[in-house]
């Protein structure tokens, strides 16, 4: 086998090498780096625009729609989140 083909082999083996490394390495960095993300919920009854306001002073984000509350068939209420404290 000519030297030429021993040196291309022997560079892919190291570059494979080093990628199967950094590729294990690269999880298990992520996962010690990583912190849960701990949320607060809260529904809210028929929002007006001031209440959006305050709610998005207070860090609030829309969730979504829930749908017509219990309270009544014209009652709606929404889901809001925020990163608990």
């Amino acid at each position: 086998m000519p030297k030429r083909h021993l040196f291309t082999i022997a560079t892919l083996s190291a570059l494979t090498l080093v990628a199967l490394t950094a590729s294990f390495r690269a999880p298990a960095q992520a996962a010690q780096q990583a912190k849960p993300m701990n949320w607060e919920f809260l529904i809210e009854t028929d929002v007006t625009v001031e209440k959006v306001e305050e709610l998005a002073e207070e860090n609030w984000e829309y969730v979504g729609y829930l749908g017509v509350g219990s309270a009544g068939e014209r009652v709606d209420e929404t889901l809001w989140k925020r990163q608990a404290l």
